[in-house]
């Protein structure tokens, strides 16, 4: 995120705006080589939030030497990338201020001889280096995680081996849950693709300075609005809200793996707050294999702080797959659990029963699509395809939470035309008063296109209800 001065504010609200730009050249290791200032004829940017390719830029210059003419010797070649700036001069003070808009590859070029020599270029952000447009293909015939190797670990070495050294990893603390293989010719993107989808809610992309994150996707819960409506107003030409009345769903169930049990104990006992357990071949914890699979009938719901004993051997702590004590009451009477077990935490995570499901609805209390205020239920199921990598209950409710966010609070937009403010950025909060409201509600910036030299930007927005904390 890029603070934000005083200055840049003021800058929005002058009668008159005198740009001025500088694009400044990088070589493959993001160092500055060359300098272009004041070419600029037009341009365009977009940022989008849903997007991995969150931002695109798009320029006409002025040729003025040789160094513009697409070639090895051009800084416009296929080993170079272009971090343009905005410049917008303080009427009162006489100083440039500068915005960066993004760092990029250029991905096509083209010239024009009309009335004047002109270089068009169309730029995308770094993405470009993990996808296969320009790098990210890794060498070899195929590629394996393993199981239990720490995401933070494959993530930072997938990275490494596509040659991106800025990179910043939250909230990713967890393993990979099962081996992940890729065929020949796999892409940094789509290794890390597959392992962004492991747990809902993940977002990755690069930054307007050239570094990749994948962290949690931000709830902005904590965050300050950035404009506010008594700054934002004196800039909108136009405003327009919508609400989709299709799509929305206030009950989501969630079908994932079909499981298949290495090892069936049949019965359990409980005894106080240990499962007993009998395992034909199990005469030490060592006989199992790391991530095994066993499942057992569940005669009595759990209390707190379970755990199983295998053949009276020691006890080991039944939990989530956040790694936290199973809640009491989670284990449904009078059917087959099954539990995965980890060796290096010495527990049984609890998986679900032999098919993962998972269902939530939508309890946001400023909802209007609750089934109490809309009267009836609208439900939608999930399954197949990227649903059939969910391997436990927990994370099934997970996403199930996910999609009930996807379909009711995404719903509602808030479309705003308005002088370009080139800092502005998605998954920032502002607050706006509608036409014909009196109430001052807050919005989440979802995308963002314009243009610096037209000096205007469309922003698209969502709801956000500060009552509505969710998990996922």
């Amino acid at each position: 995120m890029i603070d934000i001065t005083q200055m840049q504010r003021d800058i929005l609200y002058q009668s008159d705006w005198i740009l001025h730009s500088r694009i400044e050249i990088l070589n493959r290791n993001f160092k500055i080589i060359h300098y272009v200032e004041g070419n600029l004829l037009d341009d365009s940017f977009s940022v989008d939030a849903d997007s991995d390719m969150r931002r695109t830029y798009n320029a006409s210059l002025a040729v003025t030497d040789a160094s513009f003419l697409l070639g090895p010797d051009s800084w416009v070649w296929i080993d170079t990338y272009v971090r343009p700036y905005v410049g917008i001069e303080h009427l009162r003070t006489g100083e440039i201020v500068w915005t960066l808009m993004g760092t990029f590859s250029v991905q096509s070029a083209s010239y024009s001889d009309d009335g004047s020599y002109t270089l068009s270029i169309d730029c995308e952000d770094l993405v470009t280096t993990l996808n296969g447009d320009r790098g990210g293909h890794f060498e070899g015939l195929n590629t394996k995680i393993e199981a239990g190797t720490e995401a933070y670990k494959a993530i930072a070495g997938t990275l490494k081996e596509a040659g991106i050294a800025k990179y910043i990893i939250q909230d990713v603390g967890f393993e990979i849950p099962y081996d992940l293989e890729f065929s020949a010719n796999v892409t940094a993107y789509e290794i890390l693709d597959e392992i962004r989808n492991l747990y809902a809610g993940y977002e990755m992309g690069f930054d307007v300075y050239g570094t990749f994150f994948l962290r949690k996707i931000p709830q902005r819960f904590e965050d300050n609005v950035i404009l506010d409506y008594g700054q934002l107003r004196p800039l909108v030409l136009s405003e327009s809200r919508s609400t989709g009345l299709s799509g929305i769903y206030n009950h989501v169930q969630v079908w994932g793996q079909v499981i298949d049990a290495d090892r069936y104990a049949g019965a359990s006992t409980l005894s106080g707050a240990v499962y007993g357990i009998s395992l034909d071949g199990i005469s030490s914890l060592g006989d199992m294999d790391n991530f095994e699979k066993i499942a057992f009938k569940i005669g009595v719901t759990n209390p707190e702080n379970a755990k199983v004993s295998i053949n009276g051997l020691s006890a080991l702590p039944v939990v989530d797959d956040a790694g936290v004590p199973l809640a009491p009451g989670t284990l449904p009477v009078g059917v087959d659990g099954v539990f995965k077990y980890r060796r290096r935490e010495q527990a049984f995570y609890y998986l679900g029963q032999y098919q993962v499901f998972g269902e939530a609805y939508d309890e946001n209390p400023d909802s209007p699509f609750t089934i109490t205020r809309l009267g009836r239920e609208l439900l939608y199921v999930f399954e197949g395809d990227d649903y059939d990598s969910i391997y436990s209950n927990d994370l099934a409710g997970q996403r199930a939470r996910y999609e009930i966010y996807n379909h009711t609070v995404l719903s509602s937009s808030l479309d705003l035309d308005l002088v370009a403010v080139p800092w502005l950025d998605v998954n920032q909060k502002i607050s706006y008063v509608l036409q014909g409201e009196g109430e001052e509600k807050q919005y989440i910036i979802k995308s963002i296109s314009g243009s610096t030299t037209e000096a205007t930007m469309s922003i698209s927005c969502v709801s956000f209800y500060p009552a509505y904390q969710y998990k996922i």
